[in-house]
């Protein structure tokens, strides 16, 4: 089934390639390692390497690159536009994946390779879910401490584009579209609806005169105008200008094939989406809040299935609460 969330659509295409990747990964790293990396070697690691359930479920992206003299670094690039508690879980599963798949490729290998986690998240609220997967386990600090160095655990790489300016963002790219991109998801769905980016636009031009594609311009032309109301010409004017005929009819056509198709579809669904998934999770938080102020901190089973839950349940839940006698009534 096609996917029609503008913001995962925008991800997948533009981070498929590795430039753009690798240019948004470095701007992720502490630059000690960002610059062991021979980011030249960066490839995406095809759906099949992850293997099964893995890599039909997960949208994210896997890339492969040469750390110093290692033959292999492993990057999972996640893309958040909501706050999910159960992520660092789920992410930990799919690093396992790529682990066995790797020793299973590699049967005589003595090491393992480095896969690091890499979160991009622009929702409109600050990240508020453990980036620690110790965070989730369900046993108190006592137990935990002196078996933590005895228990699977590691943190998640949060790039929260909110807690990030527009010059940071700029500053910390090199390549003008990936940081134009950046800009597209932090400011086109939740600012002025009416107004675009002034730098957003600038780093476009930028682009679309120097190093990117065509078609990289055009789906960021294609989600600005999906997830806002900002006028198509106050943008395509500004790229057009002095760009060759071929660029210049990219964007001249994409732009007039989403005048002709309206907004209606994309719009209609990914604001539905975006909603509904603002309100489940608000209303979620609130469950989560109600359940602890009634029965103090909960076990980790009972905070993923609210994570997990639908806007019906988490409303019979809400109900049941105000006068359930345990927790397990509230769920029952």
């Amino acid at each position: 089934m096609a996917n029609t969330n503008p913001h995962d659509a925008l991800f997948k295409a533009t981070f498929s390639d590795p430039r753009l990747a690798a240019d948004a990964l470095r701007r992720m790293l502490p630059p000690e390692v960002a610059d062991r990396v021979d980011w030249s070697s960066l490839e995406r690691v095809p759906a099949e390497f992850i293997g099964g359930d893995l890599s039909r479920r997960h949208a994210d992206l896997v890339f492969r690159a040469r750390l110093g003299d290692r033959t292999a670094f492993f990057v999972l690039f996640e893309h958040q536009s909501s706050v999910d508690r159960m992520l660092v879980a789920r992410v930990y599963i799919y690093i396992a994946g790529i682990l066995s798949n790797w020793l299973r490729e590699n049967p005589n290998a003595t090491s393992l390779p480095l896969v690091l986690p890499v979160v991009l998240y622009h929702g409109e609220r600050p990240w508020t879910a453990p980036l620690d997967l110790h965070d989730l386990l369900d046993a108190p600090a006592e137990v935990l401490a002196p078996l933590a160095a005895h228990i699977p655990g590691f943190r998640l790489l949060l790039d929260d584009l909110n807690r990030s300016s527009e010059d940071e963002i700029e500053a910390s790219t090199r390549v003008a579209l990936c940081a134009a991109i950046m800009l597209a998801f932090k400011t086109a769905p939740y600012g002025d609806p009416t107004v675009p980016s002034e730098r957003m636009v600038e780093l476009l031009h930028r682009a679309a005169h120097d190093e990117a594609t065509a078609e990289g311009i055009a789906l960021a032309l294609q989600y600005i105008y999906t997830v806002s109301d900002v006028p198509l010409g106050l943008i395509e004017a500004r790229l057009v200008e002095a760009l060759p005929g071929e660029k210049r009819e990219i964007i001249m056509s994409t732009a007039e094939r989403l005048r002709n198709e309206g907004r209606e579809r994309w719009t209609a669904e990914g604001r539905a989406e975006g909603r509904a998934e603002g309100r489940a999770e608000e209303r979620a938080d609130t469950v989560l809040r109600l359940l602890e102020v009634r029965f103090g901190p909960l076990p980790a089973q009972a905070t993923a299935r609210v994570a997990a839950a639908d806007m019906d349940t988490l409303g019979r839940w809400l109900t049941r609460l105000l006068s359930a006698p345990d927790l397990d009534a509230v769920f029952d």
